[in-house]
């Protein structure tokens, strides 16, 4: 049987880089902008204008406003975050899915996993931890992560029908 899983995904874009600006998340912000500028000024064919848009952006919104939309086809990072939000999606889901997230990320909010989850599609399954931060679903005593044993289980069950 064919299943999807996905782990603190940002299903909600606009709101994930709402969240990504706020203030306590300066210090990561900084680093993810940089971190984006240069992989893609080290890994593409770049006009001059380009290299120089990419340059001067600051911030993950301009980024994708300035960069990434207009690369694909979208009017700027508005319409990327709207069309591309995964949220919108759930509903429709056709195939076993299992979503986890925790309630505690810092930069993914958790209110569009809940809104995802009120749509009762049977088809998927949100988990919705308490804590476990942004892919830190981590134990002591444990050699995997958490969220790597919910998806193995979940595949398992898949597997042999008990699951669905």
């Amino acid at each position: 049987m064919i299943g999807a899983a996905t782990v603190s995904a940002p299903i909600e874009p606009a709101q994930a880089c709402e969240r990504i600006l706020q203030p306590r998340n300066a210090l990561y912000h900084h680093f993810l902008i940089q971190r984006m500028k240069r992989d893609v000024l080290a890994s593409c064919a770049l006009s001059p204008e380009e290299r120089r848009t990419i340059a001067e952006t600051h911030t993950v919104f301009e980024f994708d406003d300035r960069w990434v939309a207009p690369r694909n086809g979208f009017a700027g990072a508005e319409d990327y975050y709207t069309r591309t939000a995964g949220a919108q999606f759930v509903p429709a889901i056709t195939i076993p899915t299992l979503m986890i997230h925790a309630a505690n990320d810092p930069w993914i909010p958790s209110e569009p996993y809940v809104r995802a989850g009120e749509h009762g599609n049977a088809n998927v399954d949100i988990v919705l931890a308490r804590s476990g931060g942004h892919l830190g679903f981590h134990e002591s005593g444990e050699r995997e992560p958490w969220h790597d044993r919910m998806i193995d289980a979940f595949i398992r069950d898949l597997g042999t029908g008990s699951g669905r």
